[in-house]
């Protein structure tokens, strides 16, 4: 019989009746002496876990030599979770991190709140990066760096490391990131596939649904994973959180790490002015192209073996600005960014740095031969990032929570709903349809900084596969291609309908696609909708593949 029949079985009160019992036995053997425990192959201490079973709300225990069941909190409770080595009974929450989570049955689940008292800090594309302390700078490095460790040593007991690897002709992209958390724990984050974990060398998927501890050889770390659209977040007993996306690494520490956090994230302590500690500890003067500061964090571990070497001119505390155009140029660039990134930004104006990020990406891709198609995907990745930095500030003000999707009988917008569209204030009715002003728009139109584009909670259809939702005064949308999202729901050659039926399309008023409908004056097939799951498009990143509950296809969504 397994261990975790005997607990949860019919010898469960009999463990309840031998826990004191053995307690005071192991401590009448060897008085005053702290034993250790076998178990296995392995030597626990007293006092620490030797196995959690959540499912009894159980743990078992080295103590005083002799391995004992503690029930949490009773022997009749169910449902339990666990973390670190301790037991939640069902309804409790997970305190003390940066990240509130619930337990419900047995699994915990994440809530949409983030603890202000927790630093923030952020990177992003090639890359831009924000420290805990919020100063700012660009900075172009590849290979590997540590991105926060615990000390100023090449092997600290907790970590975050990055790869950059060169793209957009001079600049430098996230390529992985392994979360150190403890010791005898290493993640593996790939920004292609963000949910295929590598766990001390074992694979792990991240389960669809709930927060759950991630695993390697069958044994449970003490860091929880779970997914959010198409991003990983990991929280571990370090107090530290990490979000990964596809072109964004976030990284939120619990105060009680103040002075303990070094690497490109600078130096946590809630005053600016040495963020730019080397690691010989050196402080280097702030500014926005840093050279000498960021290098100084590049880690022993390389796998190019370009970056083994030194770094030859890295010494200078400057480095050059990548973009050479001329002012009236890089002012079309800023226009540019303005027109794409405004909407989004609306009154959260302490994101207007992102403006300037994205001018400076637009200037090294434009100089270096990016394609059109290029600079199209480009944008798309600067509006997704800028949508989950809003979203990111609307959970921690306010524990923000999006709405549920709209319904199929809905029509372009959610009745209440008021949103711009170019220059022009639309308001929707009760039948699903907005009415908008007509003023004449200029075809450079650039929505002023700081003024609301939407009313909060509005839902409104951006064209006719996308959605948007008003956050912080700002649009928060979808970005499917619709062309290929419509291939998913009918394929282009149209699915035959059911010989009874007889030939009969519709535009679906939730896809905005043509569907196959059978004709409703037939009583066997009413409203039957005829769907077919080609391959998803190649184009699509692996972190956007969603699969759709209504259609049962695999979708490309990088709602963030």
């Amino acid at each position: 019989m397994r261990l975790q029949e005997v607990m949860c079985g019919a010898w469960f009160p009999c463990c309840v009746l031998l826990l004191p019992l053995l307690f005071f036995t192991a401590l009448g053997s060897a008085p005053g002496v702290m034993r250790s425990c076998c178990h296995g192959d392995s030597i626990v201490e007293h006092g620490q876990v030797v196995l959690s079973l959540p499912t009894c709300c159980l743990t078992l225990v080295c103590v005083h030599g002799v391995i004992l069941p503690n029930y949490h909190p009773r022997p009749e409770a169910m449902h339990c979770c666990e973390f670190d080595g301790l037991m939640y009974p069902d309804g409790a929450q997970l305190t003390a991190q940066c990240f509130l989570l619930t337990c419900r049955r047995g699994v915990w689940s994440p809530t949409h709140r983030i603890e202000d008292c927790c630093k923030h800090c952020y990177l992003y594309n090639d890359p831009h990066i924000r420290t805990f302390d919020d100063y700012r700078y660009d900075w172009h490095g590849t290979c590997n760096y540590s991105v926060a460790q615990s000390d100023f040593t090449y092997k600290p007991d907790v970590g975050i490391f990055s790869d950059f690897e060169s793209c957009n002709g001079r600049a430098s992209c996230l390529a992985h990131t392994t979360f150190k958390d403890n010791p005898h724990t290493a993640i593996t984050i790939w920004s292609e596939d963000v949910f295929n974990l590598v766990v001390n060398g074992d694979t792990y998927v991240v389960p669809v649904a709930g927060a759950h501890a991630v695993q390697s050889d069958g044994v449970n770390h003490p860091v929880l994973a779970w997914r959010d659209g198409g991003c990983v977040y990991l929280l571990g007993s370090s107090k530290l959180v990490v979000q990964h996306c596809r072109h964004r690494l976030d990284v939120w520490a619990y105060p009680s790490l103040v002075n303990q956090l070094d690497g490109l994230c600078g130096h946590y302590n809630f005053y600016q002015d040495d963020d730019f500690t080397s690691r010989t500890m050196e402080v280097h003067p702030l500014q926005y192209w840093p050279s000498a500061f960021p290098e100084s964090w590049r880690t022993n571990e390389q796998m190019d073996p370009r970056c083994e070497g030194p770094c030859l001119g890295c010494w200078r505390d400057r480095a050059e600005d990548p973009c050479k155009a001329e002012e009236n140029q890089r002012k079309e660039y800023t226009a540019t960014c303005r027109r794409l990134l405004y909407p989004i930004i609306a009154t959260d104006t302490d994101l207007v740095s992102h403006v300037e990020a994205c001018a400076l990406d637009l200037c090294v891709m434009r100089q270096n031969g990016a394609t059109q198609a290029e600079v199209d995907y480009w944008s798309w990745q600067m509006q997704v990032i800028v949508q989950q930095t809003k979203i990111i500030i609307a959970k921690t003000l306010t524990g923000w929570v999006p709405n549920a999707s709209p319904v199929p009988t809905m029509g372009m917008c959610v009745p209440g709903s008021r949103w711009m569209d170019e220059c022009n204030w639309c308001s929707c009715i009760d039948k699903g349809v907005g009415a908008c002003t007509r003023r004449g728009c200029n075809p450079e139109y650039e929505h002023e900084l700081g003024e609301k584009f939407c009313e909060n909670g509005s839902i409104w259809r951006r064209d006719s596969c996308n959605w948007c939702e008003c956050v912080g005064d700002g649009a928060i949308c979808t970005h499917h291609n619709c062309e290929d999202h419509c291939n998913y729901i009918s394929t282009s050659g149209k699915p035959p309908c059911p010989m009874d039926c007889g030939i009969h399309y519709v535009n679906d008023q939730e896809t905005g696609c043509e569907v196959c409908e059978c004709d409703p004056g037939n009583p066997g097939h009413p409203f039957d909708k005829i769907t077919a799951c080609p391959p998803p498009s190649a184009s699509c990143p692996t972190a956007c593949l969603v699969k759709n509950p209504n259609t049962g296809c695999v979708e490309c969504n990088c709602y963030p």
